[in-house]
């Protein structure tokens, strides 16, 4: 219950077990979650929180659109999860570790990205799918940075080439530089 959970919490950092300035954080997963569950959380005494990566992008919006309608993302900082697909194979993993290949969006984003991986097979020795694929990441993190209230962001690679184009997307990529949204 909420009130126990603020209780304990408050019990542990005052008995020093927990650092006075120790972040209490969640996960949420957006792909699938309503917003009823994150405020939950919230009032439960989460003091921020780190999503799995949007890969669909129009429950995401909903869901993000919800969250700034009930105040979330006034109350605590939502620091969104950046995937870093290297494959179809690695993308359909992302889709099922989230909870959202079964969801329609899913199935165009993986014929989408199998055209992509076709299109590169086709062509001996071609970087074309690196390329493509980092312009797609490229385009996933300026959707979320451009959202209004966004707390961060949180790369995810878990793949040798995931964290290429991840150090890729640091080292090359003015957007990062950038203010986000406020």
């Amino acid at each position: 219950n909420t009130e126990n959970t603020k209780e304990e919490t408050s019990r542990l950092r005052d008995s020093g077990l927990i650092p006075p300035h120790t972040l209490l954080g969640v996960s949420e997963n957006p792909n699938v979650n309503s917003i009823k569950r994150l405020e939950h959380k919230v009032q439960a005494g989460a003091e921020a929180v780190w999503t799995q990566p949007p890969l669909l992008w129009g429950p995401f919006q909903a869901w993000w659109q919800e969250a700034q309608r009930v105040g979330l993302t006034d109350q605590v900082p939502i620091i969104v999860g950046v995937a870093f697909p290297s494959s179809v194979r690695s993308l359909r993993l992302w889709l099922t570790l989230s909870d959202s290949d079964q969801h329609p969006e899913a199935s165009r984003l993986l014929e989408e990205w199998r055209e992509a991986e076709r299109a590169d097979s086709e062509i001996d020795g071609s970087e074309l799918f690196e390329t493509w694929r980092r312009r797609w990441v490229r385009g996933q993190v300026e959707r979320i940075r451009g959202l209004a209230g966004i707390g961060g962001l949180h790369f995810m690679p878990v793949t040798p080439a995931g964290y290429r184009d991840a150090l890729h997307l640091l080292q090359n990529d003015n957007i990062l530089r950038s203010k986000m949204s406020t």
